[in-house]
């Protein structure tokens, strides 16, 4: 896994994974045609109870064994991966926002965090 960061964009090695992958571990009809890259992204969470509310550790991250750029020598594909990347980070930071909000406001109901992140995650789900 790598995580977003603004000092290390994904490099062509970030992309270990193989084309013949995507047949296997996808369902048929995910992809009409093996695409000519695929970025791999989650945005996980940790989490654990302090003091007087949760602590929620956000991360946007991508599997490099599940990633991969068919032509490494079309710098396209690399600079639109990352564009991709960069969509899944600010949507990691809005979840990392909301988070702020409800440990400034000491919730301590663990359902109102699973809320705020499922609503943000339903709105990267759309885009």
């Amino acid at each position: 896994m790598k995580r977003w960061s603004k000092e290390f964009p994904i490099t062509i090695d970030d992309f270990k994974g193989l084309p013949s992958e995507v047949e296997t571990r996808y369902p048929k009809g995910v992809f009409n045609d093996i695409p000519a890259a695929y970025l791999a992204t989650s945005i996980s969470f940790e989490t654990r109870y302090a003091t007087n509310y949760w602590e929620v550790s956000v991360m946007n991250e991508m599997d490099r064994n599940l990633s991969f750029v068919n032509d490494t020598t079309v710098k396209y594909w690399l600079q639109h991966e990352q564009i991709h990347f960069n969509i899944n980070e600010v949507y990691a930071r809005k979840i990392r926002r909301a988070v702020e909000i409800l440990q400034k406001r000491n919730e301590r109901n663990i359902d109102a965090y699973n809320k705020v992140i499922d609503l943000k995650l339903n709105k990267l789900d759309s885009v």
